[in-house]
């Protein structure tokens, strides 16, 4: 089985028991509070890891499985293609704190807003969680899909790449 259909069994697994779904995300931990962070191509998702990768776990810079667990929602690495470059951390999971959506900020230092209005983020999480295979799984997929964003918070995160880690680390920190 290779990485891509191990992937889709995971996740149509997930789906099919109704606890979990994998995400485009780049996740990480940092004190013990577990962050992900979202965007389309392009957004920063492994170029913020990278930032990041001395001050905090990367549990996977590009995909990452969410899963429900009672009340805790928890998150960890899907599994790695060896032979292309990623950071990332197998076997490590995290509770998630907060989920951030990335926009590049060029002119300005990093800053982070509240996502009040979680209805703008369903075509992001659609767009980030793959679709199942199998048609049958539609129904549990999208229930999950408004578990995740009626059970996290969410925060549009505008970075900075020039700005020092510590500074962003601390934004983030503050910000849930």
């Amino acid at each position: 089985m290779n990485i891509y259909e191990k992937r889709v069994a995971i996740n149509e697994s997930l789906i099919e028991s109704e606890s979990g779904f994998m995400l485009h995300s780049a996740g990480i931990i940092i004190n013990k509070k577990g962050f992900l962070f979202l965007g389309d191509s392009e957004s920063g998702k492994s170029t913020v890891s990278q930032k990041f990768n001395n001050n905090a776990l990367i549990t996977n810079d590009d995909k990452n499985f969410v899963e429900f667990k009672g009340f805790d929602t928890l998150f960890y690495s899907a599994p790695v293609n060896k032979e292309k470059p990623h950071f990332a951390t197998e076997g490590e999971k995290g509770f998630l704190s907060a989920v951030f959506l990335l926009n590049k900020e060029w002119e300005k230092d990093s800053y982070i807003e509240k996502c009040e209005d979680k209805t703008v983020l369903w075509p992001l999480i659609i767009r980030s969680a793959p679709f199942p295979e199998r048609n049958e799984l539609f129904h549990p997929y999208y229930r999950l899909i408004d578990r995740f964003l009626d059970s996290s918070s969410f925060y549009k995160f505008y970075h900075n790449l020039k700005e020092p880690v510590d500074s962003v680390i601390k934004k983030i920190l503050e910000a849930y």
